[in-house]
């Protein structure tokens, strides 16, 4: 009888064991498969992160290659202007001026730079003028009845 007991207590405490052991394997299981589709989330989360980050990029490298191609105009156009400006310089020099107002040459033959920078802000000025006296006149007309009814009123 003894020896079934030691028996049946030596079966028991096995079966104990490995019932823990199969409740911690199913633990460990669960928690790796949920750590699993948590960093596989994380995974997505940071890729969507990623797209926008990368078309926040791309946008910003074309706006880039705009600004730097409207800069090498910029350049060339000031290149033009500066190459127009030496030739002008080299024509004009003071003995040139001297020579051309004791000959009676009107310097405007000589200097086009200066006569074409004149007109081109005359012209300039005339359109902002009169875009800013249209701009009064409509003004005046929309407020006109306003004013007469205060001074009526007054």
């Amino acid at each position: 009888m003894k020896n079934v007991v030691a028996d049946w207590r030596n079966r028991t405490r096995s079966a104990k064991s490995y019932r823990i052991q199969a409740e911690q394997a199913a633990g460990e299981r669960d928690s790796r498969l949920l750590a699993e589709a948590f960093f596989v989330w994380l995974g997505r989360l940071c890729e969507q992160n990623l797209r926008s980050i990368v078309r926040a990029l791309s946008i910003v490298a074309q706006r880039l290659m705009r600004f730097q191609k409207e800069q090498v105009a910029l350049r060339h156009e000031d290149t033009v202007i500066f190459a127009t400006w030496d030739k002008w310089k080299a024509r004009t020099t003071v003995s040139v001026r001297l020579r051309a107002i004791d000959r009676d040459v009107d310097l405007r033959q000589r200097l086009p730079a200066i006569t074409f920078e004149k007109n081109r802000l005359k012209r300039l000025g005339w359109q902002r003028w009169q875009s800013a006296l249209a701009w009064r006149r409509e003004v005046k007309d929309a407020t006109a009845p306003r004013e007469r009814r205060l001074l009526g009123e007054s």
